[in-house]
Formats: structure tokens, sequence, C-alpha cells
């Protein structure tokens, strides 16, 4: 005779962070940070998850408010979404090329001023919720910095970005 038995009840898995053992200073490889980062955000421990940005942030030698420091932040942040789109290290490297080509004031003025569509990184950093680090945020925070139509071109996109 075969028993009928009724299957037991699933109960909810709780998601569960496993905090390293080691101290966020100790890590240096930026792909180690990352999964972690993204294993937190997974569990809901977002601000355990923001600690490790900011060590992320801190590996990339972003500790002040200059300009350079600042785009360099949002480099390591707009990395750190592509880790977590792709689950791999991926770096951006037309940012990496033309930063060292052409240093940050004209990085910046080039981002902003392109022609066309909205790029993948600031609609990626816009949808994260990190507005404040794209490169027409950075133009108009520094206005002083960049020609009038550079910062104009800055505000014009931002604004085109709250009809996404």
């Amino acid at each position: 005779m075969v028993k009928n038995k009724s299957p037991k009840p699933i109960e909810p898995i709780e998601k569960k962070i496993i905090i390293p053992k080691k101290p966020l200073s100790d890590y240096t490889d930026l792909g180690e940070l990352r999964r972690i980062r993204v294993n937190a955000l997974n569990a809901g421990a977002h601000e355990y998850a923001e600690l490790v940005q900011q060590r992320i942030w801190e590996l990339f030698g972003t500790g002040s408010d200059s300009l350079d420091e600042a785009f360099l932040r949002t480099l390591a942040t707009y990395e750190s979404l592509l880790f977590d789109k792709h689950q791999k290290n991926v770096k951006a490297q037309y940012i990496r090329r033309m930063l060292a080509k052409h240093g940050t004031i004209e990085s910046l003025k080039r981002a902003v001023m392109s022609k066309g569509k909205l790029s993948s990184g600031f609609i990626t950093l816009i949808q994260a919720g990190h507005a404040d680090l794209t490169a027409e945020s950075l133009v108009i925070k520094n206005a002083d910095k960049f020609e009038p139509n550079v910062v104009q071109r800055a505000k014009e996109k931002i604004e085109q970005a709250k009809l996404i």
C-alpha cells in the first residue's frame, strides 16, 4: 500500500549575511570587496554594504573632496555597479583611458559634451541613486572650473534624466 504523504510546509529562509572575520580595513582586493558588498545587499544589510563601499573608495584613494578624488569615487562606484550587474570584475576601460589621456577636467568636459543619447554610465548611476556622482553633477558642483557652455549642458542632461 502506498501512503499519501502531504508535503511539509516550507519554512521561509531568513537571509543572513556572513560578516567576514577580518576587519574591512584588512581587505585590499577590490573583487573580494565587491563580492562581500553584493552578498550584504542580497541579505538586506544595506548599512554594511555601505561600509564595504566606503572601503572600496578608500582603496581607490578617494578620501578628499577635490574634483580628482570625486571623479575617482564616481569611477569606483560605477565599477561596483558593473560588478553587481555582471557578477564579475568589469573595468570601465573607456573612462579609465580617457582619464589617463586627458585628465579629470577634460574627461568630465568630454563626458558632458558628448552628443546623442545619455551614456550607459550616466543612466546606471542615476538608476542606482547616485545622481550626485555623475560627471554632470561634478561639473555643476565645480562650475568655476568649466566654461559656461559645459555647465549649461550638464544642467540640461540632469533635466533630461528626470524624464527617464
